[in-house]
């Protein structure tokens, strides 16, 4: 079982990077008014791409690495900062909305390290078994 995590990861992890790059780029144009919210799911995190992927594929495989709790953590709390921006942007306080950007893409970064993180270790670990 471990091999096919080590197999699978790579693309897992690009797929994911993806997901979520996209998804935040969906909370800023929701913000500006050229889409709309509800494709971000932002009180839903299990229902947003990376939602679907963590109860579809990242739980079966990777649940028993340390760093997937942290993971599903830092996703939720972005979900949280999203629920915000929207909250204010539905209260016409889009200022205010939009100064929350920065937590969010503070907590993107976050996120991104522990996708690179991961990658890290998966990439030191095939090493040591080749």
């Amino acid at each position: 079982m471990q091999e096919k995590k080590m197999r699978s990861a790579p693309i897992d992890i690009a797929l994911v990077k993806a997901m979520h790059l996209t998804w935040k780029m969906r909370v800023r144009s929701a913000l500006n008014g050229i889409s709309d919210w509800k494709d971000i799911h932002t009180d839903a995190p299990e229902k947003s791409d990376i939602g679907k992927w963590i109860q579809e594929f990242g739980v079966w495989k990777y649940q028993d690495e340390p760093i997937f709790e942290m993971f599903v953590k830092q996703h939720h709390l972005m979900h949280d900062i999203a629920h915000r921006i929207y909250q204010l942007a539905m209260s016409n306080r889009q200022e205010e909305a939009r100064t929350l950007l920065s937590e969010l893409d503070k907590a993107s970064d976050d996120f991104l390290k522990l996708i690179d993180t991961y990658k890290t270790v998966l990439d030191a670990y095939k090493q040591s078994v080749s």
